[in-house]
């Protein structure tokens, strides 16, 4: 049986609405160091945010593991030399998870068209690494946008406790499904953390470019994708070559 994994990140939905819930991220951290007797500049605040994100990519990128909205917050915490105060940070961390609800992304124009074919074909996984947001309120975005509802399984990293190209953030889905990786179809946009993992588990990969909004893109890989796509409206029947080149190749198990 065949199993459809997708990205969500400029895969399904796209970077709009980054910058109101960077604004409101940067508007929570000042105003609670403020109710701490602390006096947080416009610039400190920018380079904490920046120092958060530097340790979210190393844990993402080098360790495979996505840190907690609360593991970013408390190292902004740090670097501003804020004292540790539990219920301030826990208002940050509300306001950080929570950005995508207030100023959510869009989808990618096509996509809930094609995740509604694909799920009339195939089981379909969201296999994402989470930021700012857990796999619970990304949850609660999709069906907000209208296509969890195309949606069978999940591997979130924040649930998995592993990030992709970790191959347990793909076969949690397999095992999930009942599914065998070599018959399935990864789609995302990143060939360094997508295509790599995906493909080391024997998927068929499908790179997704028609968000040019991500600076992970440069994140290359020396993989070739099965297939590069731009337009969401092609993917349902590119999937489905895939899927049939693959029975094509199969060994038969009929006997002569």
């Amino acid at each position: 049986m065949t199993a459809v994994t997708i990205d969500l990140w400029n895969t399904i939905i796209d970077s709009s609405g980054s910058s109101h819930r960077a604004e409101a991220r940067a508007e929570v951290v000042t105003r609670e160091a403020r109710r701490l007797g602390y006096i947080v500049s416009s610039e400190q605040c920018k380079h904490a945010m920046a120092h958060g994100w530097k340790t979210f990519e190393h844990g993402w990128l080098t360790l495979q593991r996505t840190p907690s909205a609360l593991a970013i917050v408390s190292a902004i915490w740090e670097h501003l030399g804020l004292p540790t105060d539990t219920a301030a940070m826990s208002r940050c961390v509300e306001v950080f998870e929570r950005g995508v609800l207030d100023y959510p992304p869009a989808l990618l124009p096509g996509a809930r068209e094609a995740l509604h074919e694909l799920s009339e074909s195939y089981p379909v996984a969201i296999v994402s690494d989470t930021a700012y947001s857990p796999g619970v309120v990304l949850r609660l975005l999709l069906e907000q946008l209208d296509v969890a509802r195309f949606v069978t399984g999940w591997s979130f990293s924040d649930e998995t406790g592993v990030s992709k190209p970790h191959n347990d953030a793909f076969t949690v889905i397999h095992r999930a499904f009942n599914t065998h990786p070599t018959h399935s179809v990864h789609i995302g946009d990143i060939p360094a953390t997508d295509v790599i993992g995906a493909a080391a588990i024997g998927m068929k990969t499908v790179l997704y470019r028609g968000d040019g909004t991500s600076p992970y893109h440069a994140l290359s890989a020396d993989i070739t994708p099965d297939a590069i796509v731009s337009e969401w409206s092609a993917i349902p029947a590119i999937v489905k070559s895939l899927v049939l080149q693959d029975d094509h190749h199969r060994p038969s198990t009929t006997s002569p």
